[in-house]
This record gives structure tokens, C-alpha cells and sequence, in this order.
């Protein structure tokens, strides 16, 4: 038997720990590598969403805003159609005391 294996055998009947710990590097290593690449590939998602979440806070914006026209018109709105209802109710009286009127005279 060589040295070296001899050396080897040793080494692994002294201390099988440490070189199973040493066997396992180089698989630790791969997954390290595995996993940085998933986690490049996720930041580079995360971005993705991120922008497309500012596109729709952006529409969200426009929307809220619309809205807030939409509120303002509507009160503009009944406001008038309070305003005809007066009127209408004015010109109602008029017209039904004018006869009224007539016969009086």
C-alpha cells in the first residue's frame, strides 16, 4: 500500500468527521452556488414587481383623482337641480296665483 493510502486510511479511522466534513465542501459549495443564483434571479423579479407595482399605484393616482372630479361634479349637480326644483316650484306659484289674481281685480 503506498504511503499516501496508507496516510489516508489513517487519517480516516482517526478522524472520520473531519473528512466527511471535507467530502461535503465541495457539495456545500454547489449549493451555495444554487443558491445564489436563485437569489440574483429573485432580486431581479422583486425589481420587476416593484416597478409594476409603482405603475399601478401611479393608475391608482389617476383614479383617486378622477374620483375626487366625479364627487365635485355630482355636488355641482344636485346643487343645480336643486336650484331647478326652486325655480320650478317659483314659477309653479306664479302661474296658479295668477288666476287668483285675475279674479280678485
Amino acid at each position: 500500500m503506498p504511503a499516501r493510502r496508507l496516510a489516508g486510511a489513517a487519517v480516516r479511522r482517526l478522524a472520520p468527521r473531519t473528512v466527511q466534513a471535507l467530502e461535503t465542501v465541495p457539495v456545500l459549495a454547489e449549493e451555495v452556488r444554487a443558491l445564489h443564483a436563485e437569489l440574483t434571479e429573485l432580486r431581479r423579479r422583486t425589481e420587476e414587481v416593484r416597478a409594476e407595482v409603482q405603475r399601478g399605484a401611479g393608475r391608482v393616482d389617476g383614479l383617486d383623482q378622477a374620483l375626487a372630479e366625479l364627487d365635485s361634479d355630482l355636488a355641482e349637480s344636485r346643487r343645480l337641480s336643486l336650484r331647478v326644483a326652486q325655480v320650478t316650484d317659483l314659477v309653479f306659484e306664479r302661474l296658479l296665483a295668477t288666476p287668483e289674481r285675475a279674479e280678485s281685480s
